[in-house]
């Protein structure tokens, strides 16, 4: 199991269901248009084959990270998702 953690609001969904078209292409890499998203409440289960693997990816939403250290005994890795920065560059 990979955890997918982030603040609320900095695109856990969006990248996952990018992950997700990835996963069930075969060597196209065009994403076409983003996808729509909503904001998850709890938490999101996906499951995902990359290079031939299968992973089990649990979104957690930005609402529920005072209880994120629950859901790491059970998990492999983690994808951290930063917040962007709210400046230009």
């Amino acid at each position: 199991m990979c955890l997918l953690l982030g603040a609320t609001g900095v695109g856990k969904t969006l990248l996952l269901k990018h992950y997700s078209q990835l996963s069930v292409r075969d060597g196209t890499t065009d994403l076409g248009e983003p996808p729509v998203t909503l904001p998850t409440v709890g938490t999101n289960l996906t499951d995902l084959t990359l290079k031939k693997k299968r992973v089990t990816v649990r979104e957690l939403g930005g609402c529920m990270s005072p209880i994120w250290p629950s859901y790491y005994t059970d998990c492999s890795s983690v994808i951290v998702s930063p917040e962007p920065h709210p400046y230009s560059v």
